[in-house]
């Protein structure tokens, strides 16, 4: 799911610049997994390794992959766009 995030996070930012991206990064992720990804877009993003639940709490708003995060999202009680495939 992280290349149509990065899409819309990116018309976003295209529309309100002011508008800054965190995604927090799985620790069985490496940071370089994100490179060819974050090369396609341009997208006022910061990446945090190990630290979901401490960003999410703190975001103002959460685009999530459906499934167990979801879950923790809403118990976090951060607002979400939920994002599942048909």
């Amino acid at each position: 799911y992280l290349e149509p995030m990065l899409a819309a996070a990116e018309r976003l930012a295209q529309h309100n610049p002011q508008l800054h991206f965190v995604l927090p990064l799985a620790r069985s992720l490496h940071p370089a997994d994100l490179v060819p990804y974050l090369q396609r877009y341009r997208v006022p993003l910061t990446w945090r390794q190990g630290m979901s639940y401490e960003l999410t709490d703190i975001a103002d708003a959460a685009v999530v992959a459906s499934g167990t995060a979801t879950l923790e999202t809403a118990l976090i009680g951060t607002p979400m766009i939920i994002l599942g495939r048909v």
